[in-house]
């Protein structure tokens, strides 16, 4: 029969004359391609037909060689065993597997028997539940719904194994299944959360309760120092260290923390208290006496009643000069030359104007006829006053000083005069505390309205004289 067959002629030129096509072992045909060449498959020496129970030889090639019907077997009969029906057979016949008592159903936690040839024999529903109690790792409750793993015994064999240099448990921040949670191998790392996740590595700041690092904990450090960062800059901290026998002190000092002596700016206002400074000899207060930059030293009082004062270019204790004496005074008046007062009743008389009031003792509206004394400036005054009448015959002319409206310490009064106006003068010392006040007060029985500041030349005055 054919095996293979070139469909289209060998083109000249394109495979040489000279070739052949050469049939195998099992094989015939083939020749030069100066043509078509077939190659069929040889016929062998086993004779085409059917054979039974068939005896056959096979060649390298895989071609059957030869075949010829065998002979049947021993058996005679065929019996059916146990569990089986349908034996004995001699010819041709139909074994069957035996039924059971077994009731064909569904059956629901089944009770069932089994027989050697594992055929179930017999088959009944059983109880939904298994009864409670203690099972040996497991315990059974609730009737039988409940199955709870009795407390340590699940041991470490019993656990699937694990990765090297790892702990079972779940690092994200949901509920899911556990897995190996590895550290790197020589890496000192320790199992910490940061970030929502729970791994191996440094400790965080917040990973350290407050107050747990010792001192002990600590790394060493350099004798006399301390253990900060001395650089204004945002790094790793170093020893500060200080020199032996220096009494030198931790302050920051141009931007650099390290041991020295404290500036100006180190020292709170007002912390150095009187006992911190250095003791001073008697009667003497510190200060620079000389007029230049350079250390204080104690000025000291050598004689009764001296004062501080600085003459020329030192300070010292002396007499002061009156020269430089400041007056605490005030004198006032009015500006009107046509006041007037009523009859018969005394007047606190109205200032308006002042030549001069050295420490606001009075007011040109307010209250104007009072001298008031200041805050922090009671003591003794000189009081002097002088109000000139109008001329006029008929009465009397009176002038009085009166403390706080109610209380008259001094007088001056006249008989009318009517060739000229009158002028009364008053004067006296008291003791006044501050906040008290003065008042000029006058008098005239005239029978009529009166005149009392003619030519300008009444006024009011008060000088302090100390305490």
């Amino acid at each position: 029969m054919p095996l293979l067959v070139l469909p289209e002629p060998v083109t000249a030129g394109t495979v040489p004359d000279t070739r052949t096509l050469t049939a195998g072992t099992g094989l015939s045909g083939g020749g030069d391609l100066s043509a078509d060449r077939t190659i069929d498959l040889d016929n062998t020496a086993v004779t085409p037909g059917s054979y039974t129970s068939t005896n056959l030889t096979v060649d390298a090639q895989g071609r059957i060689t030869s075949a010829s019907n065998g002979s049947g077997g021993t058996v005679t009969s065929v019996g059916a065993g146990t569990g089986l029906s349908g034996g004995t057979i001699t010819t041709t016949g139909t074994i069957s597997l035996a039924n059971t008592a077994v009731t064909p159903a569904s059956y629901t936690n089944a009770n069932l028997t089994v027989d050697a040839q594992g055929r179930i024999t017999s088959a009944s529903n059983g109880s939904a539940t298994l009864a409670d109690g203690d099972k040996g790792d497991v315990t059974v409750s609730s009737s039988g719904t409940v199955w709870t793993i009795d407390n340590n015994v699940v041991s470490d064999a019993k656990l699937r194994q694990s990765a090297a240099l790892s702990l079972v448990g779940r690092n994200v921040n949901s509920i899911g299944n556990v897995a190996d949670i590895t550290a790197t191998n020589l890496s000192d790392a320790v199992l910490r959360e940061g970030g929502s996740v729970i791994a191996f590595g440094t400790v965080a700041t917040n990973g350290i309760t407050n107050n747990a690092v010792t001192d002990t904990k600590l790394r060493q450090a350099a004798a006399l120092s301390v253990i900060g960062r001395s650089l204004n800059s945002t790094g790793n901290v170093a020893d500060i260290a200080a020199s032996a026998a220096s009494d030198a002190v931790l302050r920051e000092s141009g931007s650099v923390l390290s041991f020295g002596t404290i500036a100006t700016g180190g020292i709170a206002a007002n912390a150095v208290t009187d006992a911190k400074l250095r003791q001073s000899a008697a009667l003497t207060v510190v200060g620079r006496s000389a007029n230049s930059t350079g250390d204080v030293a104690d000025i000291a009082a050598g004689t009764e009643y001296h004062v501080l004062r600085r003459v020329s270019n030192a300070l010292g204790f002396g007499m002061l000069d009156p020269q430089y004496l400041t007056s605490v005074a005030a004198r006032v008046y009015n500006s009107s030359a046509t006041v007037t007062i009523a009859n018969a009743t005394y007047t606190a008389l109205p200032w308006d104007a002042e030549n001069y009031d050295t420490t606001t003792f009075h007011d040109n509206s307010t209250n104007n006829s009072r001298l008031t004394i200041p805050s922090g400036h009671g003591g003794k005054y000189l009081f002097t006053g002088q109000v000139a009448f109008d001329a006029n015959a008929t009465g009397i002319r009176e002038i009085k000083l009166v403390v706080d409206g109610g209380t008259s310490f001094a007088f001056s009064s006249s008989a009318a005069f009517s060739a000229h106006y009158l002028i009364l003068n008053i004067a006296a010392i008291y003791f006044f505390n501050a906040g008290m006040y003065i008042e000029l007060y006058a008098y005239q029985s005239s029978g009529g309205t009166l005149k009392w500041n003619m030519g300008g030349t009444a006024g009011f005055q008060l000088a302090y004289l100390g305490k």
